[in-house]
C-alpha cells in the first residue's frame, strides 16, 4: 500500500508533511480506457464514504485521509466528485485539502465551500477558520498573457538578435507598432492562443479572479534627470 502511495502522490503524500494536489487537473482527464472498472470502483468507494452523509450531517460534506484518496484511480476520483453531485440534487461540489490537518481531504458542496477557500502551493484549502490567510498571499498565481503579449514573447528573441543591448522598452515599442500592422488572421490566431490558457488557468484553478495591485504596491521608477549636453561658464 505504500509503494502504491508513493508512486501516485510522491514523498508528499503521507507523514508530518501537508498533503498537495492539483484537483483542477481531474477536469483534463483523458478519455476513460477502462469505463466499466471505472462505474464498479466508483460505486464502491461511493458506499464507503456516503455512510458519513447521515442527517446529522448538516453541512452534506465529506471527509477522507489523503492516503485513501490517493489510492483511488483519477477517474474514480472524478466519479466520485460527479456522484456527490448527483447526491447534492444537481449542485456543484469539489475536492479541497482541510485546513486543520494537512493530511485529510474535503469533498463537499461547491457553494458552501468557495467563500472559504485559500490556495496553499497550488492546492486548494478549505479554511473556514482563516487559518492560512498568510499563505494565500505566498502563492500568487501568474495573470493569463493576452493576444500582444505571446506576441510580444515571441518576437523578443528576434529583435533582440537583430538588435544587441536594446533596452526592454526599446522592445516593447517595436513590437507594439509590429501588433498594429498585423493582419487580422495573425491577430486571431495569437487571441485563440491567449483564450486557450486562460482557459486551462479557469480550469486548474477555478476561483482565480485577477486583482490589480494597490498603487502603494506598485513600484515606481523615479525619473530620469535630464542629461549635460554642454557647459556653463562659472561666474567671476
Amino acid at each position: 500500500v505504500k509503494k502504491t502511495i508513493h508512486q501516485e502522490c510522491g514523498t508528499f503524500g503521507h507523514g508530518n508533511r501537508a498533503f498537495h494536489y492539483d484537483f483542477g487537473s481531474l477536469h483534463l482527464l483523458p478519455d476513460d480506457i477502462n469505463p466499466k472498472l471505472t462505474e464498479i470502483l466508483t460505486a464502491k468507494y461511493w458506499n464507503h464514504f456516503s455512510i458519513q452523509l447521515g442527517h446529522w450531517n448538516t453541512l452534506k460534506v465529506i471527509v477522507m485521509d489523503c492516503q485513501m484518496f490517493c489510492l483511488m484511480p483519477d477517474h474514480t476520483k472524478m466519479g466520485v466528485l460527479n456522484t456527490m453531485k448527483a447526491y447534492l440534487e444537481g449542485a456543484d461540489a469539489m475536492y479541497a485539502r482541510d485546513a486543520d490537518n494537512g493530511q485529510v481531504i474535503i469533498l463537499g458542496p461547491l457553494k458552501l465551500m468557495e467563500s472559504n477557500l485559500t490556495m496553499v502551493g497550488g492546492t486548494p484549502v478549505w479554511d473556514p477558520k482563516n487559518r492560512h490567510v498568510q499563505s494565500n498571499a505566498e502563492v500568487k498565481i501568474p495573470r493569463p498573457p493576452n493576444a500582444y503579449i505571446l506576441y510580444r514573447k515571441d518576437q523578443q528573441a528576434a529583435l533582440k538578435a537583430a538588435n544587441p543591448g536594446i533596452p526592454n522598452n526599446d522592445i516593447s515599442i517595436m513590437t507594439g507598432g509590429m501588433w498594429k500592422k498585423e493582419s487580422p488572421e495573425v491577430r486571431a490566431e495569437y487571441q485563440r492562443r491567449s483564450n486557450e490558457i486562460k482557459a486551462k488557468l479557469m480550469t486548474a484553478h477555478p476561483h482565480y479572479r485577477y486583482v490589480p495591485r494597490r498603487s502603494s504596491e506598485i513600484r515606481r521608477r523615479a525619473p530620469r534627470r535630464p542629461r549635460v549636453t554642454g557647459t556653463t561658464n562659472a561666474s567671476p
